[in-house]
């Protein structure tokens, strides 16, 4: 029990070691919270770097295709005006 006087109260032994011990589980699971939380955050994180990378690879690969079929175009109008 505590000693109450007025408006504080004085924890004994017993109590004191009971909220040690609460404040170390509370902790220990907080700390675990934040870990798993940080680690999720950064998975997602590297998820969306890997797919924006895709998307960019993608968009130059169809760049090239399409600058590689204006060039063939290009090419065979000029090789048919020779030729005429």
């Amino acid at each position: 029990m505590s000693l109450v006087t007025g408006l504080l109260t004085v924890p004994n032994r017993a109590e004191n070691k009971n909220l040690r011990v609460w404040a170390v589980t509370i902790t220990g699971a907080l700390r675990k919270t934040f870990i798993g939380t940080g680690r999720l955050l950064i998975n997602f994180y590297i998820e969306i770097a890997e797919a924006r990378s895709q998307r960019e690879m993608i968009v130059a690969e169809r760049y090239r295709d399409r600058y590689l079929r204006e060039l063939g175009a290009s090419l065979r109008s000029k090789i048919s005006s020779k030729l005429t």
